[in-house]
């Protein structure tokens, strides 16, 4: 199974275009699960990962 058409996966340019696009999203979700978190926090709701 491949995650992007063999004409990506053989244009080098292309496939980097593909890592900076989804890296950047993945920095971008990362910043927003830290606000969300910080929201949270100071609204008194426990962490995501407490059991209480």
């Amino acid at each position: 199974m491949s995650l992007v058409p063999p004409e990506v996966a053989s244009d080098p340019d292309q496939l980097l275009a593909i890592r900076d696009r989804i890296d950047t999203q993945q920095h971008q979700r990362g910043l927003d699960q830290q606000e969300v978190e910080g929201i949270a926090g100071a609204s008194g709701l426990p962490d995501a990962g407490d059991d209480a």
